[in-house]
């Protein structure tokens, strides 16, 4: 089985940053406004204990893969995600505080203002994070990578398509062959960057927006890496033309709840 939560992560290590960031953040802040308000906060060694949360933090984002599909999931979405992320770190956090050596009373407004402050900060950097990335894109001249998967025999059609109708939008940054291994290997200046097997590892590692299975085939593996995509949100494009008829005449409709050319 793909074991995609313990790998996407390294797509995300801006929104990790940004979150650890709003943990520190509101952890300072909710001791600042604590303490002016007279609340004392007696931990005999903060720098661990600010450790401890960033660490545990850290953890929770990767093991339950809480920054999967966040740049294209909707607001609702991402409050119900930060709430659960915040709820499974309180409890670890809590369960690290118990069983630590020092025994030590923290006041609970502490935590309680630490709790709302943590939430409004995480959310609302993702927000912004999401927005400015959508609105000011920082890969390589503004164009959508994409990835192609397709057949040996099909890989001088596809590059010669690419360069007569100029895929404008599109930064193409590997091929994957799906009929043989052929990982290493240059077709003129594109390389092969995987096989049908390690594509899912591939795309969780390198920063991919589009894949497109052109002429792929219709075999198990060659599904399996397309329904991966699929969960990882990445935007999919599947060639269909018919064959023995103009492909500048087809076009895509649904009739019956059906898919129709």
């Amino acid at each position: 089985m793909y074991k995609m939560a313990i790998k996407s992560w390294v797509k995300h290590l801006d929104f990790i940053l940004l979150d650890m960031l709003s943990l520190l953040a509101a952890l300072l802040l909710s001791l600042r406004i604590n303490r002016e308000l007279g609340v004392r906060f007696e931990e005999p060694n903060l720098f661990g204990f600010i450790l401890m949360l960033l660490l545990i933090d850290l953890a929770v984002l990767i093991a339950f893969d809480d920054l999967q599909f966040v740049v294209t999931r909707g607001y609702l979405v991402e409050i119900f995600t930060t709430l659960r992320h915040e709820a499974v770190f309180a409890a670890f956090s809590i369960l690290a505080v118990m069983i630590r050596t020092e025994h030590v009373d923290y006041p609970k407004p502490i935590f309680l203002l630490f709790g709302v402050l943590y939430f409004v900060f995480s959310y609302s950097t993702r927000i912004f994070w999401k927005y400015f990335l959508r609105t000011h894109p920082i890969r390589s001249e503004a164009k959508r990578p994409i990835l192609i998967v397709t057949q040996s025999a099909h890989v001088a059609e596809i590059l010669e398509r690419m360069e007569r109708y100029s895929f404008l939008r599109y930064q193409l940054v590997g091929l994957v062959l799906s009929d043989r291994d052929a990982e290493g290997e240059r077709f003129g200046d594109v390389p092969v960057v995987a096989n049908v097997s390690n594509a899912a590892d591939f795309l969780c590692r390198k920063w991919v927006d589009d894949v497109f299975f052109f002429r792929s085939g219709s075999d198990k593996p060659t599904q399996e890496l397309l329904e991966q995509c699929r969960q990882m949100a990445l935007t999919i494009h599947v060639y269909v033309a018919i064959q023995g008829v103009d492909e500048r005449k087809q076009t895509i409709n649904h009739l019956a709840g059906r898919t129709s050319t």
